[in-house]
């Protein structure tokens, strides 16, 4: 209930922000993906071989001009990070677990507009977890199908910081802006333990 609050409470308030700056701002999609990297805590849990996996991040972004060559970037995404690695249990033995943490992410990034359409940004980014799932694969067992659980303590909220470079382009009135950025993880993404996931993002805002 508290996490649908949230949830609730970040629609209504970009929605009435959206409405008041119609006037001056862009709207658009956002398309793209997250280079996961997973850092574990290899003290708790026998763990090696953390591998990078690439997985979506898509929604909805708005482009205000504030001065200048300054904007607000703000974009409201569906943002999963997953990260796989193996681990070796004391009578399953060797395993590959993949963890998959889905947030519905707000990120309101200052953007600096440079010359010839290139551009530079930062800030803060928050997701509330939608839903965090782990999937096992016992590589010692003649069955080799992948079991599904819950991940139980995970948080509610991740945090992050976001930089990214890119470059917009007008084709038939549409602006087209690529980008890369890198999203570093400020807290763990489960109570138990130390784990954090930070990406690189790929991605393309369509703007209108």
């Amino acid at each position: 209930m508290a996490r649908m609050k949230i949830i609730l409470s970040v629609v209504t308030i970009l929605g009435l922000a959206t409405e008041a700056l119609a006037q001056t701002s862009k709207f658009g999609l956002n398309l793209g993906c997250n280079y996961t990297a997973s850092s574990f805590d290899r003290k708790a849990t026998l763990v090696w071989d953390v591998e990078k996996k690439l997985s979506p991040r898509l929604g909805l972004v708005v482009m205000y001009d504030i001065s200048g060559r300054f904007s607000i970037n703000s974009a409201l995404l569906y943002d999963r990070k997953e990260g796989q690695f193996s681990t070796l249990g004391a009578a399953d033995g060797l395993a590959i677990v993949t963890e998959r943490y889905h947030y519905l992410a707000l990120s309101p990034k200052l953007q600096y507009n440079g010359r010839w359409g290139f551009f530079l940004n930062v800030g803060p980014a928050a997701g509330v977890k939608l839903k965090a799932e782990r999937v096992r694969r016992e590589i010692d067992l003649i069955d080799f199908a992948p079991y599904k659980t819950e991940i139980e303590h995970a948080k509610d909220i991740r945090l992050g910081f976001i930089a990214g470079v890119g470059y917009e382009i007008a084709v038939f009135g549409i602006a087209l802006a690529p980008e890369i950025s890198y999203d570093f993880g400020l807290n763990d993404v489960k109570r138990s333990g130390k784990s954090k996931c930070s990406s690189v993002v790929f991605g393309m805002s369509v703007l209108f």
